[in-house]
């Protein structure tokens, strides 16, 4: 039986691959030997060999024929194709395994001027480092593309940069989205539905740079755009057209259009109504609600946002937490304070429950309000110095005037 720890040893890779060539080599001859019987024969010569191994002599044979060509062989390029092929067969279920396979790869491509084998290894490694090291696999997907520039297809080099665009994001690496997608706009020049829908996930990524640094005018060109060109919705590009639209109400709602805002978070959660996406659904009602209560409509803004938490409730959602803080935020602004009293709490309990310290500064000081509304003051002292001591540790600013502001009104009494 295999031990896990031979993937570590270049000598039992080498016979392996040499018992596969051994194989290879005998099958084709028994194919050409025996035209359409071949794999009747190949499968005969297994049965022939398996029984005659048994014996001491044939093994001997065998192995030392395996041993004398695994001593002799030098890598080659099949040899470093053979590496990934295998890394790619366990790396589900031995990824940490697999990795050191790219990597042997990567090194043999690397000495022997091999491109392409170098590309695919540094593509599977930066797979490998996603959702674990965003760093490590920004860095091999760069090395990757720039390889693949030379001999790739424009399809393959079309997802490279879609994947791309994403861990620059997730890493906030903002400005190297826009040079990215200058160097990647001149592939995406046929009209085919997945190769569209690609170039609609790029400007996506451009339309979140700018959101993200208050460029308004900018994000809503490219989020237009996205919309521009679209004859049909359908399980493909649903999430793309989806994220668009929201993100043109967002920033309608930034710059106080809140009519404008609310008509695109509407067709948002159409959208999502049509796709059966639940997640999605919640989440739009929540931005209607928060555009309601933004806009002082208070009524409106409870509606959407009691829909949301019956929803959220349903399903376990995550957003629990904001969505509690949301209504008795909203509560607390009609002056309802025993309504909103148990939103608080429930936002509080979520909050310590999930060990957020973002989320408990903030419900600690929500908390802490309604208490001191309620007039239960050394409660709302108890919940305020709480949140205050989390956001001083974590260099929370606003927080930390918040509790203070909250704390002297406390101190007042």
């Amino acid at each position: 039986m295999r031990n896990s720890t031979d993937l570590y040893n270049p000598v039992f890779l080498r016979k392996l691959y040499v018992k596969t060539r051994i194989k290879d080599n005998i099958k084709d001859r028994c194919n050409q030997a025996g035209g359409r019987c071949g794999n009747f024969l190949f499968s005969w010569f297994l049965i022939v060999l398996c029984c005659i191994s048994g014996t001491a002599k044939s093994q001997e044979v065998y192995t030392g024929i395996t041993n004398q060509r695994a001593a002799a062989y030098k890598p080659d390029t099949a040899y470093i194709n053979y590496l990934i092929r295998y890394g790619n067969s366990i790396m589900n279920g031995q990824p940490d395994s697999a990795v050191i396979l790219y990597r042997a790869a990567l090194q043999l491509s690397r000495q022997l001027g091999y491109r392409e084998g170098a590309g695919k290894a540094l593509n599977n490694i930066a797979y490998y480092y996603d959702h674990k090291q965003t760093d490590s696999a920004i860095r091999y997907l760069e090395q990757s593309i720039t390889l693949h520039t030379h001999f790739a297809k424009e399809d393959f080099l079309r997802k490279q940069y879609v994947f791309l665009a994403e861990l620059y994001e997730r890493n906030g690496d903002l400005q190297k989205i826009s040079k990215m997608y200058t160097g990647a706009r001149p592939l995406y020049h046929g009209k085919k539905p997945e190769e569209q829908n690609q170039l609609r996930k790029l400007k996506n990524s451009m339309g979140r740079m700018y959101f993200q640094t208050a460029q308004y005018d900018s994000a809503s060109y490219y989020y237009e755009n996205v919309l521009s060109d679209l004859r049909f919705i359908n399980e493909t590009n649903y999430a793309t057209i989806k994220l668009a639209t929201s993100a043109l109400a967002a920033i309608q709602s930034r710059i106080g259009s809140y009519e404008k805002a609310i008509e695109r978070f509407v067709l948002a959660e159409k959208l999502s109504w049509q796709f059966k996406d639940t997640a999605a659904v919640i989440a739009q009602l929540s931005n209607i609600g928060v555009v309601y209560y933004d806009n002082g409509q208070y009524e409106k803004a409870k509606q959407y946002l009691y829909r949301a938490l019956k929803l959220a409730q349903v399903i376990q959602h995550k957003p629990l937490f904001q969505l509690t803080s949301m209504i008795a935020a909203v509560l607390s602004s009609q002056d309802s304070v025993m309504q909103a009293y148990p939103y608080a709490l429930k936002g509080y309990t979520l909050a310590k429950t999930m060990g957020n310290f973002d989320h408990i500064i903030e419900a600690s000081y929500n908390i802490g309000m309604i208490y001191l509304k309620m007039g239960r003051y050394r409660k709302a002292e108890q919940h305020l110095l709480e949140g205050l001591q989390l956001a001083e540790k974590k260099g929370k600013q606003d927080n930390i005037i918040n509790a203070y502001l909250g704390l002297s009104e406390v101190y007042t009494q």
